[in-house]
């Protein structure tokens, strides 16, 4: 687990700790903003600060090798039952770990990652590693359907269990957006929450809104590779650089308050790679949980999860006149509008972290 908690393996720890689990988890801290030892809602933290300071074309290689060599050394000290990896840089690990001590390993797969938007020689590396040991796991989850026929189908391994990506039930208090932003009483807000860079459709969002009149643009997330400053000097060429708001990531608490007082949620991720076509990203699902109607991709999986409780619309995400189009179907009716909302309430009593928490618990009782 890398720095602090991502909300998918800190949801997976949490359960697991909740249901008198003793869970341990090896974090990585290069940047050593976070306590070397603590315990976070019952589950114990270690973090490891390992940091190469070599060349930097050899820098990633040389970080991973010396937390997989720091990070072999604590478990082989540790007695457990079970070792469990989330994504594909832990698998070898994991793998190596499971055999050693004789213990079981499951692995959730998060991405599709032999078919991810990255360099020939990474996607290569990733896809030797994961033919060689994902056989090998007791357990594979994957976040979606597709992405689990996927895995089976190129892996020949039997259908990984979904655990979908969702979040806890919580009480979201709504915030001034509005006063906070600048942005004029009344005027209607479409809100992106997530990394900031290339592959999230952000670009052609920020080209819609030459055909919205008076809907101004929030984008909310870690503001990576200067994509940020492309997207504020393409809305300035097209003079609507006075609707677009972006900001870093801010605490998930205070995102969910971000999304819970604006008006739509966008998720017009583009189809570079078998990953993002198949994926389901949990902001669909904290939008949802905000009560918001969604715009997103026309693939399968979001497809699916809009279509069924009528809770916004698909589009072309490489098209800015469709996504333009899907943001005013949604905002211009308002007894529409209003029952997507109200939709929002029935879909987050299926797509929640307690339903899916029940599921990845039993995988666990049945190891």
């Amino acid at each position: 687990m890398r720095t602090q908690f991502p909300q998918r393996p800190y949801r997976q720890a949490k359960t697991l700790a909740s249901a008198g689990y003793d869970v341990i988890v090896i974090a990585y801290d290069p940047e050593k903003k976070f306590p070397l030892k603590e315990i976070v809602d019952g589950i114990r933290v270690e973090r490891i600060r390992y940091r190469s300071t070599l060349l930097d074309g050899l820098n990633k290689f040389l970080n991973f090798f010396g937390f997989w060599l720091i990070c072999s050394s604590r478990t082989m000290k540790k007695s457990f039952d079970v070792v469990h990896v989330n994504d594909i840089e832990g698998l070898s690990f994991g793998w190596m770990i499971s055999r050693v001590k004789k213990t079981r390993l499951v692995y959730d797969s998060q991405e599709l990652y032999f078919n991810i938007e990255a360099s020939f020689l990474r996607q290569t590396a990733f896809r030797i590693l994961e033919r060689l040991f994902i056989g090998d796991a007791h357990v594979v989850t994957a976040v979606s359907e597709s992405c689990a026929k996927a895995l089976a189908g190129r892996y020949g391994i039997k259908q990984p269990k979904v655990i979908m990506n969702v979040p806890e039930t919580v009480s979201i208090k709504k915030r001034d957006i509005r006063g906070e932003l600048g942005i004029p009483t009344g005027k209607k807000i479409v809100i992106y929450v997530g990394d900031v860079k290339r592959g999230r459709g952000l670009k052609y969002l920020v080209e819609s809104m030459a055909y919205l009149e008076e809907v101004y643009v929030v984008i909310i997330g870690r503001l990576l590779h200067g994509f940020d400053k492309m997207l504020s000097e393409r809305a300035q060429a097209l003079g609507v650089g006075d609707r677009l708001r972006i900001l870093p990531a801010v605490p998930y608490q205070e995102m969910l308050e971000y999304i819970a007082s604006s008006d739509v949620g966008v998720c017009t991720i583009e189809n570079l790679s078998l990953k993002l076509y198949y994926a389901l990203p949990n902001k669909i699902f904290e939008y949802i949980l905000g009560g918001i109607p969604v715009v997103a991709s026309d693939f399968p999986e979001l497809r699916k999860v809009i279509g069924e409780y009528d809770v916004g619309c698909v589009v072309d995400p490489h098209n800015p006149k469709e996504i333009a189009a899907g943001v005013d179907s949604v905002l211009s009716d308002g007894e529409r509008y209003s029952k997507m909302k109200e939709n929002t309430k029935k879909a987050l009593r299926v797509y929640n972290w307690e339903n899916e928490g029940r599921k990845f618990l039993g995988l666990y009782e049945e190891l």
